[in-house]
């Protein structure tokens, strides 16, 4: 009995772990590689399963010796499609020849597999487009007809009269049964898990690029509104030259102005340096305020800075993007207007910088969930990406942040990052 439920249990670890837990390392830790590489691994993954479960059968009774075989072979040629199903059955040909020679078994395995690969090729379209439900009930379906054909193929060639497997068939079935069950349905949660998780962050991106898109045409029509006065203006004849000329020179400074409001906003989309180098605090924090002013102006928010020189070591589009998330929040959560204060000091060798709102504030409840991943205080409008992205960064740079808040009082960030721009100088100059 010890035997029995220890081959079981092994059959069903090969199971859940080369059907399931790699299929899903694969999805979520190598997103960079190819559809084709992916069916490539999962292929491998159902062929190790199928000669695992083959290596360590069971019996049930005295009258079968079984493994879980075909469970693999359902689940693996339904996902992966006609050419997989016909490469398993090879395989699992293969590894049956080679385990117990010609014979009355092989023969017995030879037209099984073919019965299965026959609903596998038949099937397999109708399983890629059909709904969770549908998958599971085409998945146990194949898995309950075929195994029947193998007790009936059994009693044939083994002249085993089926009243006698009747016991052990009841049990045979369940198993395959409630394994291709639970594998395909817990593949869909991952799937469909997978799939939420992707177009989450599909969704975190648009929104970025849907405030952006706000923010800089609200900034840079303000120029543009006043190059077209001017121009205006500048069509009337009877206009002094004097005149004529202070408004050509005003109309360039405003389209100078636009072009700098774009350049900021192309400088921030760039991918982000592979490598540290040493910054000035005060001209990272001015670039990111440049960056979120039109963001400010549009939600009736004035920025005060009191910003220091001070060096530190780091990625400069990283820390921007830090400042930059931290100050949106801030002038999200002051929708009617206020006042953002931004201030740096040095603090026991470490740099200080302080980003404070008087806006709605947090509960204790929502400080401590700050960072979690899809936490956020702004409902449907937030995804809270943004905060576990700006604790991430700190980490990076060996940095810790600290918020306090109160309700309708506001918040206060307060970064702590190391200066630590000696040290650099030393091990870079070696």
């Amino acid at each position: 009995m010890d035997n029995y439920l220890e081959a079981l249990l092994l059959n069903m670890l090969f199971l859940f772990v080369f059907l399931l837990f790699i299929p899903h390392v694969v999805e979520t830790n190598l997103k960079n590689l190819s559809s084709k590489k992916k069916k490539i691994i999962f292929l491998a993954a159902a062929i190790v399963a199928i000669i695992s479960c083959m290596s360590f059968p069971f019996r049930i009774g005295n009258e079968i010796i079984m493994d879980l075989r075909s469970v693999a072979i359902i689940v693996g040629g339904l996902y992966l499609g006609r050419q997989a199903s016909v490469i398993l059955v090879g395989v699992l040909l293969i590894y049956r020849l080679y385990l117990g020679g010609l014979g009355s078994g092989f023969y017995a395995t030879l037209i099984v597999s073919m019965i299965v690969l026959f609903f596998l090729i038949l099937l397999v379209n109708v399983f890629e487009k059909a709904t969770k439900k549908k998958k599971i009930i085409i998945a146990c379906y194949i898995s309950l007809l075929t195994n029947a054909f193998v007790l009936i193929v059994r009693s044939t060639i083994f002249n085993q009269p089926f009243s006698s497997l009747l016991m052990a068939a009841s049990t045979f079935l369940l198993l395959h049964f409630l394994s291709t069950f639970f594998i395909v349905y817990f593949s869909e949660v991952i799937r469909e898990t997978v799939f939420v998780n992707k177009r989450i962050i599909k969704a975190e991106k648009l929104e970025i690029v849907s405030h952006l898109a706000s923010s800089i045409s609200h900034e840079v029509r303000n120029p543009l509104t006043v190059v077209k006065g001017f121009l205006q203006l500048l069509n009337q004849n009877d206009l002094p030259e004097d005149k004529r000329k202070r408004f050509i020179e005003l109309s360039l400074q405003e389209i100078e102005r636009a072009n700098d409001i774009i350049r900021n906003y192309l400088t921030f989309a760039k991918p982000a340096p592979e490598k540290s180098e040493i910054l000035d605090l005060k001209q990272e924090l001015n670039r990111s305020i440049e960056v979120i002013t039109p963001l400010a102006n549009m939600n009736c928010v004035k920025i005060h800075t009191e910003i220091d020189i001070f060096y530190l070591i780091g990625e400069p589009q990283l820390l921007q993007q830090c400042f930059i998330n931290i100050i949106k929040n801030c002038i999200e959560a002051m929708p009617s207007g206020g006042n953002l204060f931004i201030k740096t000091e040095e603090i026991n060798g470490e740099i200080l910088i302080e980003i404070t709102d008087n806006g709605k504030g947090m509960t204790n409840e929502q400080l401590l969930r700050l960072g979690e991943p899809y936490f956020t205080t702004k409902g449907r409008e937030g995804t809270g990406l943004g905060m576990m992205v700006v604790l991430k960064i700190i980490e990076i740079m060996n940095g810790k942040l600290d918020v306090t808040s109160n309700i309708n009082e506001g918040t206060q960030f307060k970064i702590y990052l190391p200066k630590n721009v000696e040290n650099y100088k030393k091990v870079t100059s070696v």
